[in-house]
C-alpha cells in the first residue's frame, strides 16, 4: 500500500512557542498577541459548516468564523460564560451549538445569536440536527431529547440504560442511530418516536464519537486509539487496526472518500485500504477535537486545545 502524503499547514504560532528556547521578555508583544483571532489560551471543542463558511466554538464564549476555508478567521465573543461542547448546521441555513451549561444556540449568519435553556436533570452531551430541521441532543442515562422549533420547547425520552449517549444521527426524517457508554447502540425507523437496540460496540467501549457514512457504514473511536467500524448497520461491529495507536481518539471527521480521526498528541490518522495510519502533524501534546473537510474536500480544517488551529491538504485519491 502506498502512503498517501498529506500536507499540513499550521494556523497558530502556538507550535513555534513550544519549541522555541527561552528569551527576553518582550512586553511590546502582547498588545499584538490580544488582537490576534486565536489565542494561545483558547480551547476549542467544536466546528461545523456555514454555507461556505466555517465556524469554530470554544471555550468562555468564543466563536471563529472562517470566510477562506480556515486560513483566516473573524473572532466574536457572544457569553464569556459559555464554554462550547458540541456544534451541527441544520439544511435550513441554522448553525446550532451546545454549551455545557445546558444551553442551546441558534444562529442564522454565524454572528448573532440566540440561546434557550434546556430544562432536564441530565448531562447533555452533543447535538445535532436532522435532516427535517429537528434538533437532538444526547444526555446522560441513555436520554435523548428532541426539539422540532429550535430549542424552544424540548422532548425528553429515556432508552432506559444506564449509559452516557454521545452521539446521535439522522439520515432522514425517519431513520436515525444513538451510540453511548458501555457500548450501547441504537436505531430509528420512525424519528426517534422508538429505538431498538442494535449490536453492542463493545462491553467496555466508550465510544467518545461516533460517525455514519450512510445507513450502513459507521465507525466508532474511543481510549486507546480503538476504532471500530460497522458495514451491516451497526448489527456487527470488527475492530480495525490502528498500528498500535494507543491515544485516545476524540472526533470523526469524514465525506463520501475520506475518514480521519483525531485525538490526543497531535494525533490525526486517515483510513486507507481499510486501515488506519498515521498523518503527521506536530510533535507536541496538543489534542485535536474538532474538524471539518472543506474547500471542495480538498482540505482537512481542524482544530483543539491551546489556540491549535491546523489545515491539512488532502491528497486526490
Amino acid at each position: 500500500m502506498q502512503k498517501a502524503l498529506y500536507r499540513i499547514f499550521f494556523g497558530s504560532l502556538l507550535y513555534l512557542g513550544l519549541i522555541g528556547c527561552e528569551a527576553e521578555l518582550q512586553l511590546q508583544g502582547v498588545d499584538s498577541e490580544l488582537k490576534k483571532s486565536t489565542k494561545r489560551f483558547d480551547q476549542y471543542q467544536a466546528m461545523t459548516t456555514h454555507g461556505e463558511n466555517i465556524v469554530l466554538f470554544g471555550s468562555h464564549g468564543v466563536v471563529l468564523i472562517s470566510e477562506d476555508n480556515g486560513n483566516s478567521w473573524q473572532r466574536n465573543i457572544i457569553d464569556e460564560s459559555a464554554n462550547f461542547i458540541s456544534a451541527a448546521h441544520c439544511e435550513d441555513g441554522t448553525t446550532v451549538a451546545l454549551s455545557f451549561d445546558k444551553r442551546v444556540w441558534s444562529s442564522t449568519d454565524a454572528v448573532s445569536w440566540h440561546a434557550s435553556h434546556v430544562e432536564t436533570t441530565e448531562d447533555l452531551q452533543t447535538i445535532a440536527c436532522a435532516p427535517d430541521n429537528s434538533l437532538w441532543l444526547t444526555a446522560s442515562f441513555s436520554t435523548l431529547l428532541h426539539s422540532k422549533d429550535k430549542g424552544k420547547t424540548w422532548m425528553e425520552q429515556s432508552l432506559n440504560e444506564d449509559s452516557l449517549l454521545t452521539h446521535v444521527q439522522f439520515f432522514d426524517s425517519n431513520t436515525g442511530v444513538a451510540a453511548g457508554e458501555f457500548g450501547v447502540f441504537f436505531t430509528t425507523e420512525d424519528g426517534g418516536a422508538s429505538w431498538t437496540r442494535g449490536g453492542s460496540i463493545g462491553d467496555e467501549f466508550y465510544p467518545i464519537d461516533a460517525w455514519f457514512r450512510d445507513l450502513e457504514n459507521g465507525w466508532a473511536v474511543g481510549l486507546n486509539g480503538v476504532v471500530y467500524h460497522t458495514n451491516d448497520g451497526g448489527q456487527t461491529w470488527a475492530r480495525q487496526n490502528t498500528q498500535s495507536l494507543s491515544s485516545p481518539l476524540y472526533r470523526l471527521v469524514g465525506n463520501d472518500t475520506h475518514v480521519f480521526a483525531l485525538g490526543d498528541q497531535g494525533t490525526v490518522v486517515a483510513l486507507e485500504d481499510n486501515q488506519w495510519v498515521a498523518v503527521e502533524t506536530v510533535k507536541t501534546p496538543v489534542h485535536f477535537n474538532s474538524g471539518v473537510i472543506a474547500d471542495d474536500a480538498n482540505l482537512l480544517v481542524i482544530a483543539g486545545g491551546w489556540g491549535f488551529i491546523a489545515r491539512i491538504e488532502i491528497p486526490s485519491s
